[in-house]
């Protein structure tokens, strides 16, 4: 599951039960509209902090000069690599 789903899911659960809750008392008063409002403030607040996460790791701001993607790239050639040495060996 992706993360702004199960981010959605989350906050929607949280609002669902709320409104329930109200519902049950079968009376809103000011913290009750308070709370939603405070919410979607926290949720606007996740979103928010979560596509700046997002954009500086896409970017690769969070990795110097990229030693996470060589290390990677060179991991995965030397399996490929390996995997091709099986196969002619194999033939």
């Amino acid at each position: 599951m992706e993360r702004p789903l199960l981010r959605d899911i989350v906050f929607y659960l949280a609002a669902g039960f709320w409104a329930f809750f109200v519902y049950w008392k079968q009376e809103i008063r000011l913290y009750d509209s308070l709370g939603f409002l405070g919410l979607y403030v926290a949720y606007i607040f996740v979103v928010l902090v979560g596509r700046y996460i997002n954009n500086r790791t896409r970017n690769g701001s969070l990795y110097k000069n990229g030693t996470l993607k060589i290390a990677f790239r060179i991991k995965v050639e030397n399996e490929y690599e390996h995997m091709m040495n099986i196969y002619h060996a194999n033939s």
